[in-house]
């Protein structure tokens, strides 16, 4: 980073402008190194010191939201590097390296003030630079109006590359046979070289360049991802961040989409400054590779298998797509899901859909359901959706806007949609499996081995569990075992692999673990005098017709929208006595002992369990109405 700055400041020293506008150059006048672009070294060096500051600000993110130890260390930070480089004056280098903090603070978990703060200084410093330096001027007045420009030739780049692009067809003209880099068009080896390989190569072949950019983009962000530690994650993210924001906006220059500016596309570009710097960021990113967990190399399909696996012993067919979902806190993961993963699976819907040719689409919500909605719009298919919960999830505010008829569990939910959909909208409850009710009692104290002696309290989180609960619980098991027998269902590949074998032992007349079940679950349903559970919409419909007493821990509103709390609140009024909340960030071994204790001196209440199928026949008569 001091490298990068004495060179920047060398530069008005020692500068050349090499038959540019820019003052960016530093001539050595080595054989094989005739010049240096200290602005593209800084480029590597802004990414190091800003990986290592934000590491150890990610620590304490109390002063990454602070203003002063925050935003202002941020500024001077960015500044240091930046303005340099915007008075020599470049300003292509200037926004890709305003770009890489600007991204990188970002993703470091900077509030949204800070990042629209910064928004307002950079476009404050960069309106002054237009205005002030002409060349820039000129070149912008091209971009906005480039008939009356390019009288005056302040467009003839722009148009020249524009025809180096078109008259390469789809297929090109082939290697070496362009006429516009011979002739006609400017820097056609360095800034513009992407326009004079897309005459040669033509359409189809130029488009698998970008293709290749964007690949780079993905696996850097895996490997950001799965990075051993917070700067290697960093400084992953910020070489790809680099990389492909210059690759993509010499591309944008290239097709007339950005006003005319000096920027070299990554690797292809003449230039020895540009390609030492981007292959070593490139090293870099490779070696930061070889030490990420294994999973961030496994295929997509493994994550299904779990569910492959259920649904198929359900005796349906099974159909995996990619897909991704928007956190509600800072996650790189949301850059791939949105950018990546829900385009590709948007595609494979489409081939899914026209292949299998449904009637009616029936969405559930959820992330994955997303592309899926877009895709049998696109088809014109009739989408009936129907939301679980009390509130409304993002992806069910997306759907809603194509569906044909919109189905809700709960009767307020119809509040939360815009009045011009709510004549679309059906209250039908929360549908459930007819077979979760016919569990035997025979059958569920088999499968255990328990008897009729001790309460049974059945805990699970959700289909694929909960490891805040499992820990919990299993730090409870000491003062719970003599009193209560338990069935825990810990999630797929969640198992107990930290209890002693001899802890095992002793517990083993009281206490069964299961990593997910099936057709046991209603047998276990039969015997259970307490369950604990998370607040899913679908898992609280299950336990309300066997009548018993329940512990809902809702996942906490810091990670979710509060679809569970809510759901929660709305089940607890249903019968207060029987049913208790405890707050996720309240939940450990003494107040799920107590919850456990108090709920234990009240039994089970009758009820009507044919009443809650009603839901699956009325979604039933909907879908085959239409």
């Amino acid at each position: 980073f001091l490298t990068s700055m004495g060179l920047l400041i060398a530069v008005f020293i020692f500068g050349s402008e090499n038959n540019t506008f820019a003052r960016s150059w530093i001539n050595v006048g080595f054989p094989f190194l005739n010049s240096i672009q200290p602005a593209e070294i800084a480029k590597l060096g802004l990414v190091i010191y800003m990986s290592t500051w934000l590491a150890k600000k990610m620590e304490k993110r109390d002063e990454l939201n602070d203003w002063k130890k925050g935003f202002l260390s941020f500024a001077v930070i960015a500044g240091l590097i930046v303005l340099p480089v915007m008075l020599q004056p470049d300003l292509g280098s200037s926004l890709v390296l305003a770009s890489i903090a600007a991204i990188m603070y970002f993703l470091g978990g900077a509030p949204t003030k800070h990042i629209l703060a910064g928004i307002g200084i950079a476009a404050f410093f960069s309106i002054i630079a237009i205005a002030a330096v002409s060349h820039l001027h000129d070149r912008f007045a091209a971009f906005l109006i480039p008939s009356e420009a390019c009288e005056e030739s302040y467009c003839w780049q722009a148009e020249q590359s524009r025809i180096a692009i078109g008259s390469g067809g789809l297929w090109g003209k082939g290697l070496t046979q362009g006429i516009q880099k011979s002739y006609w068009l400017p820097q056609a080896s360095d800034d513009f070289i992407f326009a004079a390989s897309a005459e040669e190569l033509g359409f189809f072949r130029i488009m698998m360049v970008v293709m290749l950019y964007a690949f780079i983009g993905y696996r850097g962000m895996k490997i950001a991802m799965h990075a051993p530690d917070k700067f290697s994650m960093m400084l992953a993210s910020g070489i790809t961040i680099w990389i492909t924001t210059q690759a993509f906006i010499n591309i944008m220059v290239n097709t007339s989409l950005f006003p005319i500016t000096g920027i070299t596309l990554p690797f292809i570009s003449y230039g020895g400054s540009s390609l030492f710097t981007a292959m070593a960021g490139m090293g870099i990113l490779l070696n930061i590779s070889k030490f990420t967990e294994n999973h961030a190399y496994t295929s997509n399909r493994r994550r299904y298998e779990f569910e492959r696996k259920l649904i198929s012993e359900a005796g349906i067919d099974f159909k995996s797509i990619s897909t991704g979902k928007v956190r509600r806190y800072f996650a790189i993961q949301n850059i791939i899901d949105l950018f990546f993963r829900v385009p590709l699976g948007f595609i494979q819907s489409l081939r899914i859909i026209e292949s299998f040719k449904p009637d009616v689409i029936f969405s559930k919500g959820g992330f994955v359901t997303v592309p899926v909605v877009l895709a049998g719009a696109l088809l014109r298919k009739k989408i009936i959706i129907h939301e679980s919960d009390s509130n409304l999830g993002l992806a069910t505010r997306v759907a809603s806007k194509f569906a044909y008829k919109i189905l809700t569990s709960y009767e307020d939910t119809i509040k939360g949609f815009p009045r011009r959909l709510q004549k679309k909208i059906i209250h039908v409850g929360t549908p459930i499996r007819p077979e979760i009710l016919k569990g035997s009692k025979h059958e569920g104290y088999a499968l255990t081995g328990f008897s009729h002696e001790k309460p049974v309290v059945l805990a699970m989180g959700g289909s694929l569990g909960a490891m805040r609960i499992n820990n919990v619980l299993w730090a409870s098991l000491s003062k719970l075992i003599p009193q209560y027998q338990i069935i825990h269902i810990c999630g797929h590949q969640k198992s107990a692999k930290s209890l002693s074998n001899f802890l095992i032992e002793k517990l083993k007349k009281n206490y069964v673990e299961y990593e997910y079940v099936g057709k046991e679950l209603k047998h276990f349903y039969a015997i259970a005098d307490i369950v604990i559970s998370r607040g899913g919409a679908n898992s609280l419909a299950e336990i309300e017709p066997f009548g018993m007493p329940a512990i809902i821990i809702p996942l906490s509103a810091k990670y979710t929208r509060g679809d569970q709390i809510e759901n929660a609140k709305d089940f607890k009024q249903k019968d207060k006595r029987r049913y208790k909340i405890i707050e996720d960030e309240k939940l450990n071994s003494n107040t799920l002992i107590e919850a456990i204790k108090d709920l234990s001196r009240i039994g089970k209440r009758a009820t009507c369990r044919e009443a809650y199928l009603r839901p699956v026949s009325d979604i039933a008569e909907i879908l085959l109405k239409n």
